[in-house]
């Protein structure tokens, strides 16, 4: 996630204008389904990046999820992974997450996951359009709830130089696909979505900050869930 070079020649009406396409196309949506539920959130989340030998990185995560219009902690993770380089585009690696959910009108869950994760990234058009796939498997288990969830998660994720000061913008849509049904997680199949517009900016030799709107789609029976999400990441690369 580090701010990219500016082609002198590449403006930022073109650099805008594609992205405001993709992100159409991003939108998530499902026939025939009707949108409820909806609710307004703030996302705050810390990831640093750590060398930890030549070609091999541990990236940590940490994310708040401020719920309820912002009034109410639902959610808090952590999550480590280590990412080894096998060329120029494609790591694969693997790790652990934490996570607490915390719906406030029922008792809290602690959640446990491993991460298998392939990434891949590269430049794919002139003006430095970059191009970021990650599949990620989950192996998800709730403590004192039965069953063992296995999920995939599909991100897609566009950079796009707009300013000579490393200013970037950047639109991404993660899909997630349960592979079985268990007590708690749900049935199989589509069950979330999410989407984001928005910029990362440099705010220091190391550090970029990534501001933007997220949309959480839930695909649920015969309608979705929307949360309207105000994110904001900051990637310490040391």
């Amino acid at each position: 996630m580090q701010a990219l070079d500016v082609a002198p020649s590449f403006g930022m009406a073109p650099a805008l204008s594609i992205l405001a396409a993709l992100g159409a196309l991003l939108c998530p949506a499902q026939a025939g389904a009707q949108t409820v539920d909806s609710d307004a959130q703030a996302w705050p989340s810390l990831t640093v990046i750590v060398p930890i030998a030549r070609g091999l990185d541990l990236r940590a995560d940490a994310v708040l999820q401020l719920t309820d219009d912002g009034s109410h902690l639902g959610r808090q993770l952590y999550r480590a992974v280590l990412l080894a380089k096998l060329d120029d585009d494609l790591s694969i690696g693997g790790g652990y997450t934490w996570t607490r959910i915390d719906p406030g009108t029922a008792p809290a869950q602690v959640e446990h996951r491993a991460v298998q994760d392939i990434v891949f990234r590269k430049a794919v058009a002139p003006g430095g359009l970059t191009l970021m796939l990650r599949t990620r498997l989950e192996t998800r288990v709730r403590e004192a709830r039965n069953g063992v969830s296995w999920r995939l998660r599909q991100l897609t994720r566009l950079e796009l130089p707009v300013t000579a000061g490393g200013v970037s913008a950047v639109a991404w849509n993660e899909y997630f696909h349960g592979f079985n049904t268990t007590e708690w997680s749900g049935p199989s199949g589509s069950a979330l979505m999410l989407t984001f517009i928005g910029v990362q900016v440099p705010a220091g030799r190391r550090i970029v900050v990534e501001p933007g709107y997220l949309n959480q789609t839930g695909f649920d029976a015969g309608r979705n869930s929307v949360r309207h999400v105000a994110s904001l990441t900051m990637v310490l690369r040391l």
